[in-house]
């Protein structure tokens, strides 16, 4: 395995998570970088990060973990800091395996799991725990890479079915545009990549 990213990034809970990524409330406060410091410190002070703090063009304060590349605790830093800092904690690790992109994603909201996904391109999707995300049918599905974009109605239900089969993970995953665990369509692309 080959790390390529592996990060934390702590959002504010007025953060919501729409079909095109993320939108912060207007009244929406911004985290305060130094707490954030202090809690990631306090909580896990043996593990090297180089945090940056939310620009003006994004409410993100990340944690870049550099090659740290055990899941678990990345996790848990996520889950801890959103409990801690009352925010979404969200874990994000890169790695290359057998073919392009493979990744883990774990987002946490007030130290509440909300969202894990793995996506491996030998196994497809390994994990698919809690509620899909409103961004992830525009991020995972791509119906240019199907070549269905021009079908609607019944040819796309005879095309999805001729390709897949029906009942298959795949299927499901692309008639119904969300991710499915053992379906093994679509890792994100690196220009995705948050």
């Amino acid at each position: 395995m080959s790390l390529l990213s592996c990060r934390v990034h702590l959002i504010p809970r007025a953060t919501s998570f729409g079909r095109d990524g993320l939108t912060l409330s207007a009244a929406a406060a911004v985290l305060d970088f130094a707490d954030a410091v202090a809690a990631f410190k306090a909580g896990f002070g043996k593990v090297r990060a180089t945090p940056s703090p939310a620009d003006a063009g994004s409410p993100w304060i990340t944690f870049d973990l550099g090659d740290y590349a055990d899941w678990t605790e990345l996790a848990q830093v996520a889950q801890v800091l959103s409990a801690t800092l009352g925010c979404h904690g969200l874990a994000l690790l890169y790695y290359e395996g057998a073919g392009p992109m493979c990744f883990k994603l774990g987002l946490f909201t007030a130290g509440e799991a909300a969202r894990q996904l793995a996506f491996s391109i030998d196994d497809g999707w390994e994990c698919v725990e809690g509620a899909a995300l409103p961004w992830e049918a525009a991020v995972f599905f791509d119906d240019e890479d199907m070549e269905l974009g021009a079908l609607v109605g019944g040819e796309l239900e005879l095309r999805l079915d001729e390709e897949f089969g029906v009942g298959s993970a795949n299927y499901r995953a692309y008639h119904d545009r969300t991710v499915v665990q053992g379906a093994s369509i679509r890792s994100p692309t690196t220009s995705t990549r948050p």
